[in-house]
């Protein structure tokens, strides 16, 4: 099994290897959790984009948030975008039954 930071060290290699397709600006760790039933490190890592149209009026930049699966060798398997709900997180809320 890979450690976590190597994992994280190869999804940030990932992301800088797009540089025309992906242009991460401030990236920042979210989460990160080891799924025991496929033996894979998966990472959440979230950067600002650019605004576009209207939004670049008030500058209201926003995170996008990608999860990276990474495999017992240590190689990026996959990244998907992940959609967050709206509103903020409460910690102290239990989940829905």
């Amino acid at each position: 099994m890979v450690a976590v930071k190597d994992a994280v060290s190869a999804v940030n290699a990932y992301l800088r290897s797009f540089p025309d397709l992906l242009d991460p600006k401030s990236p920042r760790l979210e989460e990160t959790e080891f799924d025991q039933a496929s033996g894979q490190w998966v990472i959440t890592v979230s950067y600002e984009t650019e605004p576009s149209g209207l939004a670049k009026i008030g500058d209201s930049r926003q995170r996008l948030y990608r999860v990276f699966r990474v495999g017992e060798s240590g190689e990026v398997l996959s990244m998907k975008e992940r959609s967050l709900s709206s509103g903020p997180r409460d910690a102290n809320r239990k989940p829905d039954a």
